[in-house]
């Protein structure tokens, strides 16, 4: 009896491991009681909008699901375990099919599975088994991948409570659609033959090449991660895929792919189908009846942003955009209503042929990063500064290497470089992309950033990084400090001034201690008889071998006139200089506020007040 139920057990577990390494691409057998995988349908319209979050928290188990994807075993050839029984998830068939197509089409960050099956014990699904697309180590890198490039393009948008849906959804459209392009050229010579990661978030956010569901994947992430809910839309008779995104709870089209057109050219990204009804969609060519039709609300169908074939640009939480009718840039004042103001205007062009022609239409880009706006004539790019309205023309590539009648047909900044596409015409092949493209690096500076004190024994060090990819732009050594400041005194040195509330001063080295082997001299601010006070105006001069070296100026807090103390007269004087009844001086300023701010504004007034009462007390 022994021996039969061992050569029994053999042939059981001979059949299994058959089963189990079936190819996955095929796999519908029963692999363990009560399992049944299946593959995913990527234009199959039937998904489930079951609604589970009833059931288990969505982020709280698509995070768990992505520690166990970087840890689990599991190849296309053998199966990966993960159980989910801490979550709870009731047993049912409708149950099933939601949680399956939850993990493959709104859960773009768990790319790694494959077909798919659910297990349960009792009245509760408790495991999962998949085929996976790659090996636990390769999605620990990818999802690294495209984490940090999702975080570039949701800057200055995730956690903005100041943007409204719409903005949101917006900015995240048109930087997708800028971001990535459609990998035709794969899909035009060899379908079979398109990578995985074309049909996934990771090729459209890190390998910038994706098709349809890559793209609708990849907005989903996105939007998921501003918490803006969307559904993956589809159909089988278009073969293709989208989004439906809800605004305040009512649900709109978007088709980022179609949106963003191919050929593709640098800047350009289309409107067309963003936040559409059914009846819109089908106004722009989704001709077909097998696709979610729930949208109906038609508010968006003929908006004013479908005239915008540039992508709107976010800087400081205000929209701007190129307005391809009148040529201006223009800031948006109420993105539902599209009111604006126009607050520039581009430079006229016409893009004329090699035969004395002209193509008709407007072919600037619009493009943008955290401070400037970018945007092209036919063979300049200018740059514009919203803060203090200033233009600069910021490349001028040299179009005679390419003979008469070509043009920049296509502009865009991205990574901290201007691309531009010089071509003789707009009609687009993949051979423009590759072989008429100039590049240029364009950063924008942050303000000096002191890396390293420099103290009376060592130099110290300063820094300016680029404000969009942090890279280190300019270094400058810091020199020995010549003098610091005093211990047990509030004193600060600012560079080239001493900023201190120690009022009545007589003697400079109750402020600061100078190096070793160096002279000074005082200019007083205010003298009585024979006693000097060192008031705000006051001037060290700093000597070496009897040469002058150096030159340091004593600020007072809130002593405007020199007196070396914070009374009264200093009040009257701050208020003078806030009603606009007299011109302060720099030093007064800078009295007025503590610090290097070159104005006296209420906040200043009220700095001296607070300053003075504390002198009296």
């Amino acid at each position: 009896m022994k021996k039969i139920t061992k050569k029994l057990l053999v042939v059981i577990l001979t059949l299994i491991l058959l089963v189990i390494n079936t190819n996955f691409a095929f796999a519908v057998e029963i692999v363990s009681p009560g399992i049944k995988l299946e593959s995913p349908q990527f234009f199959d319209a039937a998904v489930s909008t079951l609604d589970l979050s009833v059931y288990f928290n969505f982020d709280e188990f698509n995070d768990y699901l992505v520690e166990q994807l970087k840890v689990v075993d599991g190849t296309s050839s053998t199966l990966a375990t993960i159980n989910i029984s801490k979550f709870n998830i009731p047993k049912n068939d409708a149950v099933k099919t939601a949680l399956q197509e939850h993990i493959w089409y709104n859960s773009p960050e768990l790319f790694r599975i494959g077909d798919l099956g659910i297990g349960y014990s009792g009245d509760k699904y408790t495991f999962i088994q998949f085929y996976s697309y790659y090996t636990k180590e390769e999605y620990a890198e990818m999802h690294e991948k495209m984490v940090t490039e999702a975080e570039k393009l949701l800057k200055g948008i995730k956690g903005n409570t100041n943007l409204t849906e719409v903005e949101k959804a917006l900015i995240l459209h048109d930087r997708l659609a800028s971001h990535c392009e459609y990998d035709y050229d794969t899909l035009k010579y060899d379908y079979s033959n398109m990578p995985r990661s074309s049909y996934n978030a990771y090729g459209v956010l890190v390998l910038r090449d994706a098709v349809c569901m890559g793209y609708a994947l990849a907005y989903d992430y996105l939007l998921e991660q501003v918490g803006i809910k969307t559904l993956y839309c589809s159909s089988d008779a278009l073969n293709h895929a989208w989004n439906i995104v809800y605004i305040d709870n009512t649900p709109y089209h978007v088709d980022v792919t179609w949106d963003d057109p191919v050929w593709d050219m640098y800047g350009r990204v289309s409107h067309e189908n963003f936040l559409r009804s059914t009846q819109g969609m089908k106004d722009t060519g989704h001709n077909a009846t097998d696709f979610f039709s729930f949208p109906t609300n038609t508010t968006y169908d003929d908006y004013y942003w479908q005239n915008c074939e540039s992508a709107f640009q976010l800087i400081d939480n205000d929209f701007y955009y190129h307005d391809a009718t009148t040529n201006n840039i223009c800031k948006l004042n109420d993105i539902s209503s599209g009111d604006y103001t126009e607050i520039t205007s581009v430079p006229p062009s016409t893009w004329t042929t090699a035969n004395g022609g002209y193509y008709p239409g407007n072919y600037t880009k619009f493009s943008g990063d955290s401070r400037y706006l970018y945007y092209n004539t036919k063979n300049k790019v200018f740059r514009y500064d919203p803060q203090n309205d200033n233009t600069e023309i910021i490349f001028e590539p040299d179009l005679t290497t390419y003979g008469a009648g070509y043009w920049i047909y296509g502009m865009v900044f991205s990574d901290c470089k201007i691309m531009c596409e010089i071509f003789s015409s707009p009609n687009y092949t993949v051979d423009v992309r590759k072989n008429y493209t100039v590049t240029v690096d364009v950063h924008t500076p942050s303000d000096w950033v002191i890396t390293k004190e420099p103290t009376m024994n060592e130099t110290g060090e300063k820094q300016r990084t680029c404000l969009n990819c942090s890279c280190v732009l300019n270094t400058e050594v810091i020199p020995k400090m010549l003098i610091c400041a005093t211990e047990n005194t509030d004193t600060v040195i600012d560079e080239n001034i001493v900023f201190t509330s120690t009022d009545l001063c007589q003697d400079i080295e109750d402020l600061v201690t100078f190096s070793d082997n160096l002279t000074y001299e005082i200019s007083a601010s205010l003298k009585a008889d024979t006693t000097e006070f060192l008031g705000t105006g006051s001037v060290i001069s700093i000597y070496e071998n009897g040469e002058k070296v150096s030159e340091y100026k004593i600020i007072v807090a809130g002593d405007l006139n020199g007196d070396s103390v914070c009374d009264v007269l200093d009040v009257a004087s701050a208020e003078l200089s806030v009603t606009n009844n007299r011109i302060p001086s720099a030093d007064e300023c800078y009295a007025a506020n503590g610090t290097k701010k070159d104005v006296i504004d209420e906040t200043s007034f009220q700095f001296v007040v607070n300053t003075a009462l504390k002198v009296v007390l």
